[in-house]
Protein backbone atom coordinates (compact mmCIF):
# COMPACT_ATOMS: atom_id res chain seq x y z
CA UNK A 1 0.00 0.00 0.00
CA UNK A 2 1.12 3.55 -0.74
CA UNK A 3 0.34 6.38 1.66
CA UNK A 4 0.62 10.09 1.04
CA UNK A 5 0.76 11.90 4.39
CA UNK A 6 0.86 15.65 4.93
CA UNK A 7 -2.16 16.51 2.79
CA UNK A 8 -3.58 20.03 3.30
CA UNK A 9 -7.19 20.40 4.58
CA UNK A 10 -8.22 22.73 1.75
CA UNK A 11 -10.39 21.80 -1.28
CA UNK A 12 -8.30 23.54 -3.98
CA UNK A 13 -4.63 23.44 -3.06
CA UNK A 14 -1.63 22.94 -5.35
CA UNK A 15 0.02 20.40 -3.03
CA UNK A 16 -3.15 18.29 -2.87
CA UNK A 17 -3.65 18.51 -6.64
CA UNK A 18 -0.06 17.50 -7.40
CA UNK A 19 -0.08 14.66 -4.86
CA UNK A 20 -3.36 13.17 -6.08
CA UNK A 21 -2.16 13.36 -9.69
CA UNK A 22 0.90 11.32 -8.72
CA UNK A 23 -1.29 8.80 -6.89
CA UNK A 24 -3.61 8.44 -9.87
CA UNK A 25 -0.69 7.76 -12.23
CA UNK A 26 0.79 5.15 -9.87
CA UNK A 27 -2.60 3.46 -9.60
CA UNK A 28 -3.14 3.48 -13.39
CA UNK A 29 0.37 2.21 -14.20
CA UNK A 30 1.05 -0.22 -11.35
CA UNK A 31 -2.44 -0.97 -10.01
CA UNK A 32 -1.43 0.02 -6.48
CA UNK A 33 -3.88 1.52 -4.00
CA UNK A 34 -3.08 4.97 -2.61
CA UNK A 35 -4.38 6.48 0.62
CA UNK A 36 -4.22 10.19 1.49
CA UNK A 37 -3.85 11.42 5.07
CA UNK A 38 -4.13 15.03 6.27
CA UNK A 39 -1.19 16.18 8.39
CA UNK A 40 1.86 14.27 9.58
CA UNK A 41 1.76 12.11 12.72
CA UNK A 42 5.25 10.61 13.07
CA UNK A 43 3.97 7.72 15.24
CA UNK A 44 1.42 6.82 12.56
CA UNK A 45 4.10 7.16 9.86
CA UNK A 46 6.44 4.83 11.77
CA UNK A 47 3.61 2.31 12.15
CA UNK A 48 2.90 2.41 8.41
CA UNK A 49 6.60 1.94 7.63
CA UNK A 50 6.88 -0.98 10.10
CA UNK A 51 4.00 -2.64 8.25
CA UNK A 52 5.99 -2.47 5.01
CA UNK A 53 4.07 0.36 3.36
CA UNK A 54 5.61 3.08 1.21
CA UNK A 55 5.07 6.59 2.57
CA UNK A 56 5.43 9.79 0.54
CA UNK A 57 5.28 13.10 2.36
CA UNK A 58 4.86 16.51 0.66
CA UNK A 59 7.25 18.97 2.30
CA UNK A 60 6.56 22.71 2.04
CA UNK A 61 6.95 23.92 5.63
CA UNK A 62 8.30 22.86 9.01
CA UNK A 63 6.99 19.41 10.02
CA UNK A 64 6.80 18.74 13.75
CA UNK A 65 8.30 15.36 14.65
CA UNK A 66 9.87 14.75 11.23
CA UNK A 67 13.23 13.88 12.80
CA UNK A 68 11.46 11.15 14.81
CA UNK A 69 10.47 9.24 11.67
CA UNK A 70 12.58 6.10 11.55
CA UNK A 71 15.29 6.03 8.85
CA UNK A 72 13.72 3.85 6.18
CA UNK A 73 14.08 3.14 2.47
CA UNK A 74 10.31 3.45 2.08
CA UNK A 75 9.99 7.04 3.34
CA UNK A 76 10.29 9.72 0.65
CA UNK A 77 9.79 13.48 0.93
CA UNK A 78 8.27 15.45 -1.97
CA UNK A 79 9.80 18.92 -1.90
CA UNK A 80 7.53 21.82 -2.87
CA UNK A 81 9.84 24.56 -1.53
CA UNK A 82 9.77 26.48 1.73
CA UNK A 83 9.14 30.22 1.37
CA UNK A 84 12.02 32.34 2.76
CA UNK A 85 11.19 34.04 6.05
CA UNK A 86 12.22 37.51 4.81
CA UNK A 87 8.74 38.13 3.34
CA UNK A 88 6.93 37.81 6.67
CA UNK A 89 8.90 39.50 9.44
CA UNK A 90 7.05 42.85 9.31
CA UNK A 91 3.41 41.73 9.20
CA UNK A 92 3.50 38.08 10.30
CA UNK A 93 6.56 37.34 12.45
CA UNK A 94 5.00 34.04 13.62
CA UNK A 95 4.86 32.88 9.98
CA UNK A 96 8.43 34.09 9.46
CA UNK A 97 9.55 31.99 12.43
CA UNK A 98 7.83 28.89 10.99
CA UNK A 99 9.47 29.45 7.59
CA UNK A 100 12.83 29.92 9.29
CA UNK A 101 12.25 26.74 11.30
CA UNK A 102 11.48 24.90 8.06
CA UNK A 103 14.74 25.98 6.46
CA UNK A 104 16.66 25.21 9.66
CA UNK A 105 15.01 21.78 9.67
CA UNK A 106 16.27 21.21 6.13
CA UNK A 107 19.80 21.97 7.31
CA UNK A 108 19.50 19.50 10.20
CA UNK A 109 17.83 16.60 8.40
CA UNK A 110 19.82 13.49 7.52
CA UNK A 111 21.41 14.26 4.17
CA UNK A 112 20.78 10.67 3.03
CA UNK A 113 17.00 11.12 3.15
CA UNK A 114 15.24 10.54 -0.15
CA UNK A 115 13.70 13.58 -1.85
CA UNK A 116 11.67 14.14 -5.01
CA UNK A 117 11.64 17.79 -6.08
CA UNK A 118 8.73 19.15 -8.15
CA UNK A 119 10.92 21.49 -10.23
CA UNK A 120 14.56 21.90 -11.26
CA UNK A 121 14.68 25.03 -9.12
CA UNK A 122 13.63 23.03 -6.06
CA UNK A 123 16.11 20.23 -6.76
CA UNK A 124 18.96 22.71 -7.03
CA UNK A 125 17.94 24.12 -3.66
CA UNK A 126 18.00 20.64 -2.09
CA UNK A 127 21.46 20.01 -3.51
CA UNK A 128 22.62 23.33 -2.07
CA UNK A 129 21.45 22.07 1.35
CA UNK A 130 23.64 18.99 0.84
CA UNK A 131 21.06 16.27 0.19
CA UNK A 132 22.50 13.33 -1.76
CA UNK A 133 19.45 11.27 -2.78
CA UNK A 134 17.44 13.72 -4.87
CA UNK A 135 15.39 13.22 -8.01
CA UNK A 136 13.13 15.54 -9.99
CA UNK A 137 9.64 14.74 -11.21
CA UNK A 138 7.80 17.94 -12.11
CA UNK A 139 4.56 19.29 -10.77
CA UNK A 140 1.64 18.16 -12.93
CA UNK A 141 -0.54 20.77 -14.61
CA UNK A 142 -4.19 20.14 -15.49
CA UNK A 143 -4.66 18.45 -18.86
CA UNK A 144 -4.25 20.74 -21.85
CA UNK A 145 -7.63 21.34 -23.43
CA UNK A 146 -8.39 23.97 -26.07
CA UNK A 147 -11.86 25.36 -25.51
CA UNK A 148 -13.17 28.22 -27.62
CA UNK A 149 -14.27 30.83 -25.14
CA UNK A 150 -15.13 34.47 -25.57
CA UNK A 151 -12.90 36.79 -23.57
CA UNK A 152 -14.40 39.41 -21.27
CA UNK A 153 -15.27 42.67 -23.03
CA UNK A 154 -13.37 44.70 -20.42
CA UNK A 155 -9.58 44.01 -20.28
CA UNK A 156 -9.47 41.56 -17.37
CA UNK A 157 -6.48 40.52 -15.28
CA UNK A 158 -6.56 37.41 -13.11
CA UNK A 159 -4.60 36.32 -10.04
CA UNK A 160 -5.18 33.01 -8.25
CA UNK A 161 -3.58 32.55 -4.85
CA UNK A 162 -3.56 33.62 -1.23
CA UNK A 163 -3.49 37.24 -0.14
CA UNK A 164 -0.20 37.02 1.73
CA UNK A 165 3.10 38.86 1.86
CA UNK A 166 5.23 36.74 -0.47
CA UNK A 167 2.57 36.99 -3.21
CA UNK A 168 2.97 40.81 -3.21
CA UNK A 169 -0.78 41.42 -3.51
CA UNK A 170 -0.43 45.03 -2.39
CA UNK A 171 1.89 45.68 -5.34
CA UNK A 172 -0.70 43.99 -7.56
CA UNK A 173 -3.26 46.57 -6.43
CA UNK A 174 -0.82 49.38 -7.18
CA UNK A 175 -0.20 47.90 -10.61
CA UNK A 176 -3.92 47.83 -11.41
CA UNK A 177 -4.31 51.38 -10.11
CA UNK A 178 -1.64 52.61 -12.56
CA UNK A 179 -3.18 50.61 -15.39
CA UNK A 180 -6.60 52.01 -14.56
CA UNK A 181 -5.25 55.56 -14.74
CA UNK A 182 -3.55 54.87 -18.07
CA UNK A 183 -6.63 53.20 -19.54
CA UNK A 184 -9.16 55.64 -18.04
CA UNK A 185 -10.63 52.98 -15.77
CA UNK A 186 -11.04 50.40 -18.54
CA UNK A 187 -9.39 47.49 -16.72
CA UNK A 188 -10.56 44.92 -14.19
CA UNK A 189 -8.73 42.65 -11.75
CA UNK A 190 -10.16 39.38 -10.41
CA UNK A 191 -8.46 37.81 -7.40
CA UNK A 192 -9.34 34.23 -6.52
CA UNK A 193 -8.00 33.18 -3.17
CA UNK A 194 -8.27 33.25 0.57
CA UNK A 195 -6.78 35.17 3.47
CA UNK A 196 -6.80 35.22 7.24
CA UNK A 197 -9.04 37.94 8.65
CA UNK A 198 -6.56 38.49 11.47
CA UNK A 199 -3.64 38.99 9.06
CA UNK A 200 -2.18 42.50 9.30
CA UNK A 201 -1.09 42.22 5.68
CA UNK A 202 -4.64 41.35 4.58
CA UNK A 203 -5.96 44.28 6.65
CA UNK A 204 -3.54 46.60 4.85
CA UNK A 205 -4.51 45.10 1.49
CA UNK A 206 -8.25 45.65 1.98
CA UNK A 207 -7.69 49.13 3.42
CA UNK A 208 -5.74 50.09 0.31
CA UNK A 209 -8.37 48.47 -1.92
CA UNK A 210 -11.10 50.54 -0.26
CA UNK A 211 -9.04 53.70 -0.79
CA UNK A 212 -8.34 52.92 -4.46
CA UNK A 213 -11.97 52.05 -5.16
CA UNK A 214 -13.04 55.38 -3.73
CA UNK A 215 -10.33 57.54 -5.30
CA UNK A 216 -9.80 55.82 -8.67
CA UNK A 217 -13.03 53.82 -9.10
CA UNK A 218 -10.83 50.74 -9.22
CA UNK A 219 -12.62 47.64 -10.52
CA UNK A 220 -11.41 44.72 -8.38
CA UNK A 221 -13.39 41.57 -7.59
CA UNK A 222 -12.38 39.20 -4.79
CA UNK A 223 -13.65 35.62 -5.03
CA UNK A 224 -13.06 32.71 -2.65
CA UNK A 225 -14.36 29.20 -2.16
CA UNK A 226 -14.75 28.59 -5.90
CA UNK A 227 -14.91 25.12 -7.42
CA UNK A 228 -12.14 24.27 -9.85
CA UNK A 229 -14.58 24.41 -12.78
CA UNK A 230 -15.38 28.01 -11.86
CA UNK A 231 -11.69 28.88 -11.71
CA UNK A 232 -11.20 27.27 -15.12
CA UNK A 233 -13.89 29.55 -16.56
CA UNK A 234 -12.04 32.60 -15.21
CA UNK A 235 -8.77 31.29 -16.67
CA UNK A 236 -10.39 31.11 -20.10
CA UNK A 237 -12.23 34.43 -20.01
CA UNK A 238 -9.43 36.65 -18.67
CA UNK A 239 -7.04 38.57 -20.91
CA UNK A 240 -3.88 38.13 -18.82
CA UNK A 241 -2.80 36.24 -15.73
CA UNK A 242 -0.67 38.58 -13.59
CA UNK A 243 1.54 37.54 -10.69
CA UNK A 244 3.63 39.89 -8.54
CA UNK A 245 4.79 37.01 -6.33
CA UNK A 246 8.30 37.26 -4.94
CA UNK A 247 8.79 33.52 -4.50
CA UNK A 248 7.46 30.45 -6.32
CA UNK A 249 8.84 26.93 -6.33
CA UNK A 250 6.90 26.08 -9.52
CA UNK A 251 3.99 28.48 -10.09
CA UNK A 252 1.05 26.18 -10.83
CA UNK A 253 -1.73 28.79 -11.36
CA UNK A 254 0.31 30.60 -14.03
CA UNK A 255 0.72 27.35 -15.92
CA UNK A 256 -2.95 26.43 -15.55
CA UNK A 257 -3.95 29.82 -16.94
CA UNK A 258 -1.69 29.35 -19.96
CA UNK A 259 -3.17 25.95 -20.76
CA UNK A 260 -6.64 27.48 -20.64
CA UNK A 261 -5.72 30.10 -23.24
CA UNK A 262 -4.58 33.07 -21.15
CA UNK A 263 -0.91 34.15 -21.16
CA UNK A 264 0.88 34.95 -17.91
CA UNK A 265 3.02 37.88 -16.81
CA UNK A 266 5.13 37.65 -13.66
CA UNK A 267 8.05 39.13 -11.72
CA UNK A 268 11.27 37.24 -10.83
CA UNK A 269 10.34 34.60 -8.24
CA UNK A 270 12.62 31.58 -8.76
CA UNK A 271 10.70 28.56 -10.01
CA UNK A 272 8.28 30.31 -12.38
CA UNK A 273 10.89 31.56 -14.80
CA UNK A 274 12.66 28.19 -14.83
CA UNK A 275 9.38 26.49 -15.82
CA UNK A 276 8.39 29.09 -18.45
CA UNK A 277 11.92 29.68 -19.74
CA UNK A 278 11.56 33.40 -18.91
CA UNK A 279 8.67 33.97 -21.36
CA UNK A 280 6.38 36.56 -19.74
CA UNK A 281 9.01 37.55 -17.18
CA UNK A 282 9.22 41.25 -16.27
CA UNK A 283 12.59 41.76 -14.61
CA UNK A 284 11.77 45.00 -12.77
CA UNK A 285 8.62 46.10 -10.94
CA UNK A 286 8.95 49.53 -12.56
CA UNK A 287 8.53 47.94 -16.02
CA UNK A 288 5.40 45.95 -15.17
CA UNK A 289 2.81 48.65 -15.96
CA UNK A 290 4.13 49.43 -19.45
CA UNK A 291 4.61 45.72 -20.29
CA UNK A 292 1.08 44.75 -19.23
CA UNK A 293 -0.37 47.85 -20.89
CA UNK A 294 1.27 46.95 -24.21
CA UNK A 295 -0.10 43.42 -24.05
CA UNK A 296 -3.62 44.60 -23.24
CA UNK A 297 -3.55 46.92 -26.23
CA UNK A 298 -2.26 44.35 -28.71
CA UNK A 299 -4.04 40.99 -29.08
CA UNK A 300 -1.37 39.69 -31.48
CA UNK A 301 1.32 40.18 -28.81
CA UNK A 302 -0.80 38.31 -26.29
CA UNK A 303 -1.24 35.45 -28.75
CA UNK A 304 2.48 35.38 -29.53
CA UNK A 305 3.33 35.19 -25.82
CA UNK A 306 0.69 32.51 -25.23
CA UNK A 307 2.02 30.33 -28.05
CA UNK A 308 5.54 30.48 -26.60
CA UNK A 309 4.35 29.73 -23.08
CA UNK A 310 2.13 26.82 -24.14
CA UNK A 311 5.18 25.07 -25.61
CA UNK A 312 6.93 25.40 -22.24
CA UNK A 313 3.99 24.12 -20.19
CA UNK A 314 2.85 21.17 -22.34
CA UNK A 315 5.73 18.98 -21.02
CA UNK A 316 4.25 19.38 -17.52
CA UNK A 317 0.80 18.02 -18.35
CA UNK A 318 -0.22 14.66 -16.94
CA UNK A 319 0.11 12.75 -20.22
CA UNK A 320 3.68 14.00 -20.65
CA UNK A 321 4.76 13.52 -17.02
CA UNK A 322 3.74 9.85 -16.83
CA UNK A 323 7.18 8.64 -17.91
CA UNK A 324 8.85 10.84 -15.32
CA UNK A 325 6.55 9.53 -12.57
CA UNK A 326 7.23 5.94 -13.66
CA UNK A 327 10.98 6.52 -13.65
CA UNK A 328 11.21 8.45 -10.36
CA UNK A 329 8.34 7.20 -8.21
CA UNK A 330 8.21 3.76 -9.83
CA UNK A 331 11.79 3.15 -8.67
CA UNK A 332 10.57 3.22 -5.07
CA UNK A 333 7.94 0.57 -5.77
CA UNK A 334 10.34 -2.05 -7.04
Amino acid sequence: MIYFVGMVPLPVNSINICTKNIGEILHEVYGVDCQYIVGVDYEKVNQLLDEGNIVFCPYASYINGLTKVKPCENFILIYHNITPSKFFWFYSPHVAVRCLMGRMQLRRLNKNLKFVAVSKYNEEELKAFGFKNTAMSPNIVAEYERVDCKKEEIPTLLYVGRIVENKNCVHLLKLVKELSIKNEGNVRLIIVGNWKKSSLYAIRFFSLLKKYRSKYSLCVEIKSGLKYEEIEKLYRESWLYVSCSGHEGFGLPCCESILHGTPAVYLPCGGQESVLNNYGLVKKKSEMVSYVCNLLQDESKRKELLDKQIKQVIPYTKAKVVESVKKVYGAYLV
